[in-house]
């Protein structure tokens, strides 16, 4: 199960972390993940048309999933 709550600043209180705390509370070691943004989309749409000019440009680096774990062991 995967959900996306949207909330401006003026609603976050007590009273919706409580409200949070009792929609996870039957769910088995759950994941929250907290993103702030200030609702500019911009610069990540600029990003992604500028992939999407490398892809199609074939300036692309594949990996088979065995590569990627050797790749990121040797990275760290």
């Amino acid at each position: 199960m995967e959900t996306f709550i949207r909330i401006r600043k003026e609603e976050l209180n007590d009273n919706l972390v409580k409200k949070l705390l009792s929609l996870i509370s039957g769910v088995k070691n759950p994941e929250i993940t907290i993103r702030i943004s200030n609702g500019s989309n911009s610069e990540y749409f600029d990003d992604l048309d500028a992939s999407i000019k490398q892809f199609e440009r074939g300036e692309v680096v594949s990996f088979t999933m065995e590569e990627l774990k050797k790749y990121v062991k040797s990275a760290k």
